[in-house]
């Protein structure tokens, strides 16, 4: 199936629409995070060149949400497991489309419409204890990467450093020396190693922002809505502290090339 990105919002729009009946109905937490926050609060909707979503929940929420999906919502729904970032897919498997024709960048492959979904979990309140808990997450991040490293693409928004080294660990063939499963066990099991109810500081160990994924836990708070196309979407009650950390003067838009 062929689509226009327009098209492809609207199918990503019903499906958040999904995500919120269902956190509405059965009392779970959810945010929008990354480039979707972003959206929502310059935008008031999708960045122009964005082609997906990401949507996280406190680690309690998250689980109930992925054990929920497949028991209460229309089947054409899922969440499938992400082997490679160890993340889920919420999907609507009633569409199949090539990604190259709606991503911006060009690149992709044939697959459902899907929204990524992460956990957000506690952090230790120590700044140096945070930052050795996101070091050892990174660490064993780029171990599960090698060990994947055959499934990893050679997309345009890779630095030219980031694909010389990808192509040398596929010419050394170094996922011979790595277990996927097992650093996906160490990833998980470190990103969750701090409650989040019970700490006062919280991370995304799952994200693309490394240390700027970790944050006090204020700023998730109950959370706020704002406008979001023609729906409301909830936001971390303090988005812009979380934003601005994340990409600096957020308002200001920037052109996206490639």
């Amino acid at each position: 199936m062929e689509i226009n990105l327009s098209e492809y919002h609207k199918i990503l729009l019903s499906m958040l629409e999904e995500i919120i009946k269902l956190c509405a109905e059965y009392g779970i937490k959810y945010y929008l995070v990354g480039g979707s926050a972003l959206g929502a609060v310059r935008e008031k909707g999708f960045i122009e060149w964005d082609d997906d979503m990401d949507v996280a929940f406190p680690r309690n929420d998250y689980e109930k949400f992925i054990e929920l999906v497949p028991k209460v919502l229309d089947k054409r729904y899922a969440v499938i497991y992400r082997e490679n970032a160890c993340i889920y897919h919420f999907v609507d498997k009633s569409f199949w489309i090539d990604h190259a024709k709606v991503n911006a960048a060009g690149f992709g492959k044939e697959y459902y419409p899907f929204i990524d979904i992460f956990p957000i979990d506690g952090a230790p309140s120590n700044k140096i204890f945070r930052n050795i808990r996101m070091t050892k997450i990174l660490i064993y991040t780029y171990l599960h990467k090698f060990a994947g490293i055959d499934q990893v693409v050679e997309h345009p928004e890779r630095s030219r450093i980031q694909i010389i080294v990808i192509r040398l660990a596929k010419f050394l063939h170094v996922n011979h020396f790595f277990s996927m499963e097992r650093t996906a066990k160490l990833w998980i099991r470190e990103a969750k190693r701090s409650d989040f109810d019970s700490s006062s500081w919280s991370l995304i160990g799952f994200g693309s922002y490394k240390y700027n994924d970790v944050f006090p836990k204020a700023w998730v708070g109950e959370g706020i809505e704002v406008p979001f196309e023609n729906i409301n979407v909830k936001i971390f009650s303090d988005c812009d502290s979380y934003l601005r950390q994340i990409y600096g003067d957020y308002m200001t838009p920037v052109k996206r090339g490639f």
